[in-house]
């Protein structure tokens, strides 16, 4: 019996050791399937690179939709993007176009996108102009970062603030000022409600002129700045026509009224300060104080305004001599007559 069960374990460990051909038939299959199946996918690969490279020359841009544009024409947009005829779509370089778009001021953003077969999509958005710049003698739609975006040719433009400069080296930055400034007039209804706003840049700040009154406002808070010029505006009406009025100080709000057209010093003034000066060799504080212009001071917003007037001259001048008391006079001597009848009545 031992022996037997040898023998049938040596007879199954020798059968165990050999594939059968059912195994061998199906990893045959098997490999040529997964031959099958790569070899497919290398032909339709190369086949669409044939296709492609077969139709290349028919994806050449031949149409191009632009939206958001009201300033610029389509034909402007097209002129910006320097696209040769029979340029392909597949190898357009959107981001080199974008930046040739992007070179215009006008267009302030702009999104591209490629629509097969032969179509390229164009979004933009305008850049919108803030003000009109009068510079050198030329007049610039200005936007708010300070651009330039063309030059005005005609007047037949729309109501804009002015920003008026003297200088032909203005930078952006005060430009951008003024542009802030603007903003701050706009948001507090003053734009709508004045008949003409002008801004005048100047190296403490931008200034502005309002109806013809001249407004000294200087860089920064803008909004609180024409907040104190509103609120004390009634009473600086009061002191009549100014020749500007500063705002420059956060505590008070200097008005300096307008002078007549003379000279500085009147003919009194001279008169005094001549007086001083040859008593002292030098100008007296009144003297000082009586040829200044007189300067209206509103110290705070709650408080109502004061005007300091220029001091009074002093009465004694040196053109004018005092006035010499007159000398006694000694009584007539009585004569001899006189003295005679005197006697004869005693």
């Amino acid at each position: 019996m031992r022996s037997t069960n040898n023998k049938r374990v040596k007879i199954s460990g020798k059968r165990n050791g050999k594939q059968s051909p059912h195994k061998r038939s199906s990893k045959i299959l098997l490999f040529l399937k997964g031959a099958a199946l790569i070899l497919s996918l290398i032909i339709f690969i190369l086949g669409i690179a044939f296709a492609v490279n077969l139709s290349a020359h028919n994806l050449n841009v031949n149409d191009i939709e632009v939206s958001g544009n009201y300033h610029l024409s389509k034909e402007d947009v097209i002129r910006n993007l320097n696209i040769n005829r029979g340029t392909n779509l597949l190898t357009l370089e959107l981001n080199v176009v974008e930046a040739r778009l992007r070179s215009n001021p006008w267009i302030k953003d702009v999104s591209l996108r490629k629509q097969m077969p032969d179509t390229l999509m164009i979004k933009i958005k305008e850049a919108a102009p803030k003000a009109l710049l009068y510079q050198n003698s030329s007049t610039f739609l200005v936007e708010e970062e300070g651009n330039m975006l063309e030059e005005v040719m005609n007047e037949g433009t729309a109501f804009l603030p002015v920003i008026r400069s003297d200088s032909a080296e203005k930078n952006k930055k005060e430009i951008k000022e003024a542009i802030q400034l603007i903003d701050a007039l706009d948001k507090k209804g003053i734009l709508s409600s004045r008949e003409s706003v002008e801004i005048r840049l100047n190296s403490y700040g931008p200034d502005m002129v309002v109806d013809g009154a001249v407004i000294k406002v200087g860089y920064g808070n803008y909004m609180e700045k024409l907040a104190r010029w509103e609120e004390l505006e009634p009473e600086v009406s009061k002191l009549g026509p100014t020749s500007y009025i500063d705002l420059r100080f956060r505590d008070r709000v200097i008005v300096k009224p307008l002078q007549p057209a003379e000279t500085a010093e009147t003919a009194e003034a001279k008169a005094v300060k001549a007086s001083a000066a040859a008593q002292t060799g030098k100008p007296s504080e009144s003297v000082k104080t009586a040829t200044l212009e007189g300067i209206a001071t509103v110290a705070k917003p709650a408080e109502t305004a004061k005007t300091i007037k220029p001091a009074e001259p002093p009465k004694t001048t040196a053109t004018v001599k005092p006035v010499q008391t007159a000398k006694k006079t000694k009584p007539a001597k009585k004569s001899k007559k006189a003295k005679r009848s005197k006697k004869a009545k005693k």
